[in-house]
Parts: C-alpha cells; structure tokens; sequence
C-alpha cells in the first residue's frame, strides 16, 4: 500500500537481520507451540522490534494473536498509514 512508508534505515537494518530473525524464531514456535512471542527493544530496537513483531505476523510465522510487543523510547518508525496499519 503506497499510503505506507516507514524510515528507510531503521527498513533496511530490520531486513539485514529478518532471515536469521524469522528462522529462529520458526525454530522456537516449532517448539513451543502456543507461546506467546514477545519482541522488545529500546531506542533504536525498539523501531526494529516494531517492524520485526510486524514482519512475523505477515510472513505468518506468528499468529496475530500470539504476537506482543513491548518498546521503550522508540523513535517514530512509519508515518501516519503505518501506525494506522
């Protein structure tokens, strides 16, 4: 959806960690099946937590459901379709 855009650099160090993210955390689920997943982070991990809780929800790695996600002092990540989104 064009309407949303998120930070280009906190994208682009989300997608140099996303494989290695979502194969653990594929590992994990495998697992533990029915956890709950919790993603956190601060200040610069905190955008990169949002933006990972989002990517495991829509890769469907994570049911919506089971996904959390706990940030603190996190910059603005996306614009206004994003967080909307």
């Amino acid at each position: 959806n064009a309407s949303i855009q998120v930070h280009s650099g906190f994208y682009h160090a989300y997608m140099n960690l996303a494989d290695q993210v979502r194969s653990a955390v594929k590992d994990l689920v495998t697992e533990n099946p029915g956890y709950v997943v919790g993603v956190t982070g601060h200040s610069l991990g905190a955008a990169l937590a949002t933006l990972c809780v989002l990517d495991l929800v829509e890769e469907r790695i994570v049911p919506k459901e089971s996904a959390m996600v706990y940030h603190f002092g996190s910059p603005r990540v996306g614009n206004d379709g994003f967080a909307q989104y």
